[in-house]
C-alpha cells in the first residue's frame, strides 16, 4: 500500500514538474523583441559654435574659416520605449560623414558625451560637464559604436523619454584660419529591446508583424554625349525612399583619368531622375572617349544595392553639322535665234556663324569681408553666348593652386546672352561658411565661347581710423613759472612785503 502511494506521489511531481516546464515555454515563446533605428530630433539637435550661433539640423563637428569652434548636439526621441524594457543593444552609427582639412590631427580626441542639455538647445549648452564620457576618437569612426557605457546610458535615460549626446573635439580650434570639421551625413541610434513576457497562456503559435525596411538606391541609368559636346549622365533612385537634401559624392573618370569629385545637397524621389551636363573643359568628348561615372562614391547613403553605382560607356564626339553644297544653275539652252540668253546666276556660299565672345568682369578688384561680390558677364560679338546652365561658375581659392570654395545652385537649361547677365556672391562657401581673406578667382564655362575668368582678393574688415598724437604745446618762461606753485607763493609773499614798504613810507 505504501509503495502504492509513493507511486502516485512520484506521478503527482512529474505532472508538476512538465507542467512548469511547459508554461515557461510557453513565456518564453510569447516574449517579444523588438529593434528600432532612430534619427536625431532635427527641432531640438543641431551645432552650437562659439561665438553663439545655434544651426539646427546641421551636424558638423569642428572649427570655421574665422577660428570658431563648432560642437554637435543630438536628442533622440525614445518614448515608445517603456521605462523597465530590457534593453538588449545599443549602437550609435557615427560612420557616415564627410572630412575638411585634418581636424583629428589639428584638433585633437574626438568625444562622444553623454549629456542632459533639456527640451531646447541654448548657447549656455556648449560647455556643460559630460555624464559620461561614452567614447574617444583618435581617427574617424569607422563602425558603429557599441560599448557597455552607451547600453547603460541609454537604459537610464528610458524614463525621461529621450537620450541626448556631444560631438566635439578636445580643441575648439588651432586657429589656422582653415577650415577643419568632421561633416555627418547621417546619424542614427538603433535600440534593441525585450517586452516582458504576458501571463502564462497555452497559447503556443506568436504572432509576428513585419515592418517592411525602405531604402533608396541609386544607379547611373545613362551615360552619353550631350548635344553641347560634353558629358552627360542621368542619376535614377530605384529604391522606394526618397533621397531628401543629401550630400551625394559624384567622380567621373574620362580614359581612366578623373576628371571630376565633388559633392552635391541634392533631392531624388522615389523613381526620380536627375541629368547633369558637365561643362569644365576636360569633359568635352573628342574622338572616341571611355567614360565611367560613379555616384554616392564615399558610400555614405544606405542604398538597397550598394553594388549599382557605378556605369561605363564609350562616348563619341558629335561631329560638326555640315552644309549641301550651293546648288548651281545649269547652263542655258541655246535658241537659233542670234539672241543670247544672259549668264546663270549663282547661288552666294553659306555663311558661317561666329563663335561668341564676352567678357567676365566684376564690380572692383578688391572687397571686404561680407561684402557682396558682383559678377558681370557681357557679350561682345553678334553671336549669343550659350550658357549650360543659369549660373555656370565657380569660386575658387588661389593658394598654391585651385580649390574650389563655391558652386552656385543653378537649373539645367541653357541660357542665352545677347547683352549682359549678373550674379552675386555673398562670400559664403557650399557649407555656409564666410570664406577668410586672400585671393579668389571666379571660373565661367560657356558652350560656344570657352572659358572666362577672373581674380579678386577679399581683405579684413574696415580697421578704425586712429587720431594723430596731439602736438606738444610750447610754454613761455613765464607761464611755465605761473603753473608752479611754488614761484606763486613766493611771488605773493614779496608782493606783501612790497605793500607794507609802501605803508610805512607813506606813514613817516
Amino acid at each position: 500500500m505504501k509503495r502504492k502511494i509513493l507511486i502516485k506521489k512520484r506521478m503527482y511531481y512529474a505532472a508538476a514538474f512538465s507542467l512548469i516546464i511547459l508554461l515557461s515555454a510557453v513565456n518564453y515563446v510569447n516574449s517579444a523583441a523588438a529593434i528600432k533605428s532612430f534619427s536625431p530630433d532635427a527641432s531640438k539637435s543641431g551645432v552650437l559654435r562659439t561665438d553663439n550661433s545655434i544651426y539646427l539640423g546641421e551636424y558638423t563637428a569642428g572649427d570655421t574659416y574665422g577660428n570658431m569652434g563648432r560642437r554637435v548636439f543630438l536628442t533622440f526621441d525614445i518614448s515608445e520605449i517603456s521605462p523597465g524594457i530590457s534593453i538588449d543593444s545599443v549602437k550609435l552609427d557615427l560612420t557616415h560623414y564627410s572630412i575638411s582639412g585634418d581636424p583629428f590631427h589639428d584638433l585633437g580626441t574626438f568625444y562622444v558625451d553623454g549629456i542632459d542639455y533639456g527640451n531646447t538647445l541654448d548657447t549656455s549648452d556648449y560647455y556643460l560637464g559630460a555624464n559620461p564620457i561614452i567614447a574617444t576618437y583618435s581617427s574617424p569612426p569607422s563602425s558603429p559604436l557599441q560599448n557597455t557605457t552607451l547600453k547603460n546610458y541609454v537604459t537610464n535615460a528610458l524614463s525621461s523619454g529621450k537620450v541626448q549626446f556631444r560631438l566635439r573635439f578636445l580643441k575648439n580650434t588651432d586657429n589656422d584660419g582653415a577650415l577643419d570639421g568632421i561633416y555627418f551625413n547621417t546619424i542614427t541610434l538603433t535600440i534593441g529591446w525585450s517586452t516582458p513576457p504576458p501571463s502564462p497562456t497555452f497559447t503556443v503559435a506568436p504572432t509576428f508583424t513585419y515592418v517592411p525596411l525602405h531604402l533608396p538606391d541609386l544607379t547611373v541609368s545613362d551615360i552619353f554625349t550631350h548635344s553641347s559636346g560634353y558629358i552627360a549622365f542621368t542619376v535614377t533612385n530605384i529604391g522606394d525612399a526618397d533621397v531628401v537634401s543629401k550630400s551625394i559624392a559624384f567622380k567621373v573618370y574620362k580614359n581612366g583619368v578623373l576628371i571630376y569629385n565633388s559633392s552635391k545637397i541634392l533631392t531624388i524621389p522615389v523613381n526620380g531622375t536627375l541629368t547633369f551636363i558637365m561643362t569644365q573643359s576636360s569633359a568635352k568628348v573628342t574622338g572616341t572617349d571611355d567614360v565611367r561615372v560613379i555616384v554616392d562614391a564615399n558610400n555614405a547613403i544606405g542604398e538597397w544595392n550598394e553594388d549599382n553605382n557605378e556605369r561605363t560607356e564609350t562616348l563619341n564626339e558629335i561631329p560638326p553639322a555640315t552644309t549641301s553644297p550651293p546648288t548651281t544653275t545649269p547652263p542655258p539652252t541655246t535658241t537659233p535665234a542670234p539672241t543670247t540668253t544672259s549668264p546663270p546666276t549663282t547661288t552666294p556660299a553659306p555663311t558661317t556663324m561666329a563663335p561668341a565672345t564676352g567678357m567676365l568682369s566684376l564690380s572692383k578688384p578688391q572687397y571686404r569681408q561680407g561684402e557682396a561680390v558682383e559678377i558681370y558677364l557681357e557679350s561682345t560679338g553678334t553671336t549669343p553666348i550659350q550658357l549650360p546652365t543659369t549660373a555656370p561658375w565657380a569660386i575658387y581659392r588661389v593658394e598654391g593652386g585651385l580649390f574650389e570654395v563655391y558652386t552656385p545652385p543653378s537649373a539645367e537649361v541653357i541660357t542665352q546672352v545677347t547683352g549682359h547677365t549678373s550674379w552675386t556672391w555673398d562670400q559664403r562657401d557650399n557649407h555656409g561658411e564666410r570664406v577668410p581673406e586672400g585671393t579668389y578667382k571666379i571660373v565661367l564655362h560657356t558652350l560656344n565661347g570657352g572659358e572666362y575668368s577672373a581674380t579678386f582678393t577679399i581683405i579684413g574688415e574696415t580697421t578704425p581710423t586712429t587720431q594723430k598724437p596731439a602736438q606738444p604745446q610750447t610754454t613761455t618762461p613765464i607761464s611755465s613759472m605761473l603753473e608752479n606753485p611754488v614761484v606763486l607763493i613766493g611771488g605773493a609773499l614779496v608782493l606783501l612785503l612790497l605793500v607794507l614798504i609802501i605803508v610805512v613810507a607813506l606813514k613817516k
